[in-house]
């Protein structure tokens, strides 16, 4: 390095050369490349979130499949007649309406003692109506479920080893309950044993 005034010159380097660096082709080829990776990912993400947009969609016919699996569990773990509890705790039933108590947990109501849970098939869809009971039988809250659209056909298997249409002022739980649908979409019928305690 020789000093000549205020400037220094200096001999390049023997790393660099003219030729040092990318020509304009390579870097054509490596944009164009990346580009390609780019849509490729934004495709991949695009479908990714399309199914996840589709899997949080439920139709209706799920929706009541739900909710007739809720109503087996809340049946399973119906509270005979003879339990003592301190609000009432009756199973009554005709051809197109049910009514019971159960001590099942339900994820939207943990503060709850118990839930009451009336079945009614109407003019409209069948419903199901759930109503939160704290300790001394006082309504929490109440949520109202679609069951199905069509008519609703519920019978009761008793002691006697024959189906019944009604279920009222028996001292205990009936062996099968048998809940048919039909309407527009015909489901199996919900055949359901309640455990007794």
């Amino acid at each position: 390095m020789k000093a000549v005034g205020s400037w220094c010159w200096m001999r390049p380097s023997p790393r660099f050369s003219k030729r040092a660096g990318l020509t304009l082709l390579e870097l054509l080829v490596a944009l164009a490349l990346m580009a390609l990776i780019g849509a490729g990912i934004a495709g991949a993400m695009g479908i990714g979130i399309r199914v996840f947009e589709r899997a949080q969609v439920l139709d209706a016919g799920q929706i009541e499949q739900t909710h007739r699996r809720q109503l087996r569990r809340f049946l399973m773990e119906a509270l005979p007649p003879t339990r003592i509890t301190p609000f009432p705790n009756a199973f009554r039933g005709g051809t197109d309406t049910l009514s019971f108590v159960t001590l099942a947990e339900a994820p939207f109501a943990l503060d709850a003692a118990a839930l009451q849970v009336t079945v009614t098939a109407g003019l409209g869809p069948t419903t199901m109506v759930i109503t939160a009971i704290d300790d001394q039988g006082r309504v929490m809250a109440t949520w109202e479920a679609p069951l199905a659209e069509g008519a609703v056909t519920i019978r009761y298997l008793g002691e006697t080893e024959e189906w019944r249409t009604d279920w009222e002022g028996q001292p205990q739980l009936p062996r099968l309950l048998d809940i048919s649908i039909s309407g527009s979409v015909e489901w199996p019928p919900l055949t359901v044993a309640p455990r007794l305690r």
